[in-house]
């Protein structure tokens, strides 16, 4: 395993089980980030299960990967360079190779399921500035399970994410659907429902304002939204926003700085690579409320 994942990888206790397929769990389960200054990876267990008739053929076909209480310290360094990939960009041989494995890893889990529970992500980002911006995630679980080619199959995540001294939980839960057996990912699609609450924009605008053209955005935002979709890019979705304490800076367009203690949106958009369709749009603030609808050709 440690010269698969070219990193340092340590285990405490084994167990093997015979019960309901083969399997093996591991205690105290660490991979060693490549600084050697902490681990990037650990897990109070690593529970392994897999489907015996394949095992046969001296194929490796998961029933269930269960990874138990894991931390996950993810750094991006100065270059733009996260730690969980190799050194360096990915090009050439090493880029078909990094491909290769991970088509492999996907497909030994298809018919099985991959859990990740009661976890804790750690984000460094020193990409941004003089100092880092350190984002958390704490009771962090992941299920992806009944893994199938062709029909729809289940995801979900969900936890409570930290940040700038607030705390406020999100989850996403849904299916990915149509992958074909040769993993063109491009042929799938996956329909979600996301919910996010006190999600502080601020704390998250040096990634937002690359995207956006105002000056700054802040807030606390409450999110409902449905979301279906392929991966091409086409899309149909629907959101209902709520901000609190919102500031709106725009100069551009407006010569003084929104701050109205709350903002309503209600919007629902369609896209097909041609146009983006809007039927429905509404905005209400304290003392104003509109409701449009359009249509914008690309």
């Amino acid at each position: 395993m440690a010269t698969a994942l070219n990193r340092e990888v340590s285990i405490g206790k084994a167990k093997i089980y015979l019960w309901g397929g083969v399997g093996i769990a591991f205690e105290d389960f660490r991979i060693k980030d490549r600084s050697q200054a902490f681990d990037l990876l650990q897990s109070k267990r690593l529970i392994l299960r897999v489907k015996l008739f394949p095992l046969l053929k001296r194929e490796i076909k998961w029933r269930r990967i269960v990874v138990d209480q894991p931390i996950l310290q993810l750094v991006r360094d100065k270059n733009g360079q996260f730690n969980i990939f190799f050194d360096g960009p990915l090009t050439g041989e090493k880029l078909k190779e990094t491909q290769k494995k991970i088509l492999e890893a996907i497909i030994s889990l298809f018919g099985g399921s991959l859990v990740l529970r009661e976890g804790e992500i750690l984000f460094s980002d020193e990409s941004l500035g003089d100092s880092p911006l350190k984002t958390e995630i704490r009771s962090f679980n992941f299920e992806l399970s009944k893994v199938t080619y062709r029909k729809a199959f289940p995801f979900r995540i969900n936890g409570r994410m930290i940040h700038s001294n607030k705390e406020g939980p999100f989850s996403i839960e849904g299916t990915i659907q149509n992958i074909p057996e040769d993993l063109d990912f491009s042929r799938g699609g996956v329909e979600a429902e996301v919910k996010i609450k006190d999600f502080d924009t601020f704390h998250f605008w040096p990634y937002l304002k690359t995207l956006l053209p105002m000056e700054t955005i802040s807030g606390v935002l409450d999110l409902n939204a449905h979301y279906q979709g392929d991966f091409q890019g086409n899309f149909k979705t629907s959101a209902k926003i709520k901000f609190k304490d919102l500031l709106f800076d725009y100069p551009q367009v407006f010569s003084f700085v929104f701050k109205p203690k709350w903002v309503n949106l209600d919007v629902e958009a369609q896209y097909d690579s041609k146009e983006i369709k809007v039927p429905r749009f509404s905005i209400e603030l304290p003392e104003l409320w509109v409701k449009a609808r359009g249509r914008i050709y690309g």
